[in-house]
């Protein structure tokens, strides 16, 4: 991955499961999906916001993969407990850790598949 520049804004994402990274491909979904933490939903009055409410936030990061030789769609969807990292081409590092396999997707005719990963939160490497 080339060195970020001061005003790059993200535009690519990498992402490692286990240290391994994956072979996303140039067309499909890539994103991060939620940072985890809390949503405020406004509670409304008649005439006004009265307070809100707070619901947990999913975790995950959704994209689409290359399903070349030596990869295995059956393994990548029994990841229970993985370690994985999101980096951006503006230098973001993202980690999720103790991560799943949500969504494993459907392998099309062109060779991809789009997998979900989730977890409990995020953080900064």
């Amino acid at each position: 991955m080339a060195e970020a520049k001061t005003n790059q804004v993200a535009g690519k994402l990498y992402v490692r499961v286990g240290g391994e990274l994956l072979p996303i491909t140039s067309e499909g979904t890539h994103s991060v999906k939620g940072l985890g933490g809390i949503n405020r939903k406004t509670v409304m009055g008649l005439d006004k916001g009265l307070g809100y409410q707070e619901e947990a936030v999913e975790a995950s990061v959704e994209t689409t993969i290359a399903l070349k030789q030596g990869y295995d769609p059956i393994a990548l969807s029994d990841i229970v407990d993985a370690t994985v990292q999101v980096e951006t081409d503006a230098g973001h590092t993202f980690i999720l850790a103790n991560a799943w396999c949500k969504t494993p997707g459907d392998l099309g005719k062109d060779g991809q598949m789009t997998v979900v990963f989730a977890g409990p939160e995020w953080t900064k490497s």
